[in-house]
């Protein structure tokens, strides 16, 4: 009798591990189907284990998921609320799809509040702040929404989509500068993003805009300036200005536009990597993060490898420059992991 109540105590305890470990395999074979796209069949395979344990944030959270990416944003919202509620598991993921999913939803206002409330609640993680400045952006706030995407950078300086924004901001704010150098960074992260070309044609149209040149007995050039001549850019205004109006020179006439690309891009970096030790220290991510790496890129030998990687998926002869120079994008990768 003794035996047999400690056998049945024994099979008791054991029992909460079991369930755990069959809700995690059915988890597991749910989360198959959803990679595939076969959403519904994940979302009943995850319900299976929600018999076994009804409280599981882990299941809440990816049956959310699931109904997220089939595009029924009231009801994933319903499921993310339910691990909200539990406040122990996947608070962070389930905070930001729900205001994805607000947004979509086309309730910008909500969803901007989600996202003020939850920087606040969770500190230092660089998605809130992001998805904080584009709703910041969107209720018509270009400055603040870019200084929360200055805080996003400053905390996970490798998300390309904070560089993407900041790039579009500043440009949108006439700051050419500094989009050019946040457009930039997003194609050094990820030069095979779908934007990629978008943001090259923005890179090309700051290179070589607000110059207009007039042929006669004189050339003639006339160059507007988008920003403030007190800024603390005017110069490196005035030389993209520059560099812009010598397009047409002679010394630049056999020079191909991937060449030409190069070579002003590399007198801009180093231009800027000069105003940096005059301008001395500063808290702004330009002067401290964004020029001092790509003025050490233009001084080293790897702005051609830099080039044909950032346009790899832009241009077929990037591609193919790429499958020919496999020493040079070799040596242009250890340089970037030194």
């Amino acid at each position: 009798m003794i035996r047999s109540f400690f056998l049945v105590f024994f099979l008791l305890n054991l029992s909460p591990i079991f369930s755990q470990n069959d809700v995690v395999s059915i988890v597991e074979e749910g989360i198959v189907y959803h990679d595939r796209g076969e959403f519904d069949k994940a979302i009943a395979t995850y319900e299976t284990a929600l018999e076994i344990d009804p409280k599981s944030a882990m299941v809440l959270y990816e049956i959310g998921l699931s109904y997220y990416h089939k595009g029924d944003f009231k009801t994933d919202i319903k499921y993310y609320d339910k691990v909200l509620d539990l406040n122990n598991e996947h608070l962070l993921p389930a905070t930001i799809n729900k205001g994805l999913s607000l947004d979509n939803m086309g309730k910008s206002k909500a969803a901007y509040k989600l996202f003020k409330k939850a920087v606040n609640e969770f500190k230092n993680e660089p998605t809130l702040h992001y998805n904080l400045a584009y709703q910041l952006y969107k209720k018509g706030e270009p400055e603040t929404a870019i200084e929360e995407l200055t805080t996003a950078i400053k905390l996970d300086p490798v998300y390309p989509t904070s560089h993407l924004l900041m790039g579009f901001l500043q440009f949108e704010t006439n700051n050419r500068v500094q989009a050019l150098l946040s457009y930039h960074y997003f194609l050094f992260l990820n030069p095979g993003s779908e934007r990629a070309r978008d943001v090259f044609v923005d890179i090309n149209s700051i290179m070589g805009g607000n110059v207009t040149i007039e042929d006669g007995n004189t050339k003639s050039i006339n160059i507007s300036l988008s920003a403030d001549l007190n800024s603390e850019f005017s110069a490196s205004e005035l030389l993209l200005a520059l560099l812009a109006s010598g397009i047409s020179d002679e010394e630049n006439k056999d020079l191909s536009r991937e060449e030409l690309f190069i070579k002003n891009s590399t007198r801009f970096f180093k231009h800027l990597g000069e105003m940096k030790e005059r301008h001395g220290n500063s808290e702004s991510i330009y002067w401290n993060f964004y020029i001092p790496f790509f003025d050490k890129l233009a001084k080293s030998d790897h702005m051609e490898a830099y080039f044909y990687h950032i346009t790899e998926n832009i241009n077929e002869s990037s591609a193919k420059w790429i499958e020919e120079h496999t020493l040079e994008m070799f040596a242009f990768e250890k340089w970037i992991g030194q």
